[in-house]
């Protein structure tokens, strides 16, 4: 079995493959590891990053070992062990020169889809990554594209330079999930947004806040669900995510429940959020809401819990 997890940085890729593949009893594999390992060796040796040629020849001369336990994961680079190091700002700001070598890629798609087939007599692997499904493993049983808000991405990351705006994302997305079995949209995009770049902060100065204008964002995880409607798009299983506060009308899961409606997705994954809860976070529970009506509350505890009951989910829908 190949389930091939596909989506930006910063979407989550990597907790909720780690978490499937535990679930499941499947390894695992984080290309993305690859990249900056041969970003690590090409630092240390030295190379010049625009040499293109010379990047691709020590990737290709690279001893690397990639563990696919996806309860211990280490990568080691010409016998040193890097895990740690290639998650290092010197290297992530500028992986993305080794991503884009066109030889670099080919070396390593190579060395992917060795591991690949070697994970099959153990059962299979979850792979996550740029291009898994497209280009990697078209093979795969099971395509994700799992996509986040700029700001979700952006909480994870950090601020990136040149980070996609909320109509970017939308064309990127609905580009991706053509060819997806499962889409997620792990944040749900807000609903406006301000007109002006800066102008989303308010200064604590006692003074009366200026005005701020605000501009409609393109509700994605609605066109997602019009464009399966219409044929577009052949995704069995979509899923939102939705942070909710209580008021005087309703508490939040009653939010929940009427924008899962107002949504139309498959799945919606509901969680309070106020000035003491934080979307995500292992002391605030979620809970899982079907269209198709079934309500499962997922107990305290870290992000893989939930992967793990939300593949749950996904898996007993797909089985319909």
């Amino acid at each position: 079995m190949i389930i091939a997890v596909d989506g930006p940085s910063g979407s989550g890729k990597s907790s909720t493959a780690r978490g499937v593949a535990t679930r499941l009893g499947l390894r695992f594999l984080d290309t993305g590891a690859m990249y900056r390992a041969v970003t690590w060796s090409a630092v240390e040796h030295g190379l010049d990053l625009d040499d293109t040629a010379a990047v691709a020849q020590r990737a290709r001369d690279l001893r690397l070992e990639i563990s696919t336990d996806p309860g211990h994961q280490f990568v080691i680079a010409d016998g040193t062990d890097v895990t740690a190091a290639i998650r290092e700002p010197r290297i992530s700001e500028v992986v993305s020169k080794i991503a884009t070598n066109l030889e670099v890629r080919k070396e390593l798609i190579r060395r992917q889809r060795a591991v690949i087939d070697n994970a099959q007599p153990s059962g299979g692997i979850v792979v996550e990554g740029r291009d898994i499904a497209t280009v990697v493993a078209t093979d795969a049983e099971l395509k994700v594209l799992l996509t986040a808000d700029q700001e979700a991405r952006m909480a994870r990351r950090g601020a990136e330079v040149g980070s996609l705006t909320a109509e970017q994302l939308r064309e990127a997305t609905l580009a991706a999930a053509k060819d997806a079995d499962v889409v997620v949209m792990a944040a749900a995009v807000a609903d406006f947004r301000p007109a002006a770049a800066g102008s989303s902060k308010i200064k604590k100065t006692g003074a009366p806040p200026d005005a701020v204008e605000l501009v409609a964002n393109p509700d994605i995880l609605v066109e997602l669900v019009a464009a399966r409607a219409s044929g577009e798009l052949a995704a069995p299983v979509i899923v939102g995510f939705a942070a909710e506060t209580g008021d005087d009308q309703a508490d939040a899961l009653s939010h929940g429940r009427t924008k899962l409606t107002r949504k139309g997705c498959d799945l919606l994954v509901v969680n309070e959020v106020s000035a003491t809860k934080v979307f995500g976070r292992p002391d605030n529970a979620a809970v899982i809401l079907s269209r198709a009506g079934f309500e499962q509350e997922i107990p305290l505890g870290p992000k893989t819990v939930l992967a793990a009951a939300l593949c749950d989910a996904v898996v007993a829908l797909l089985a319909r």
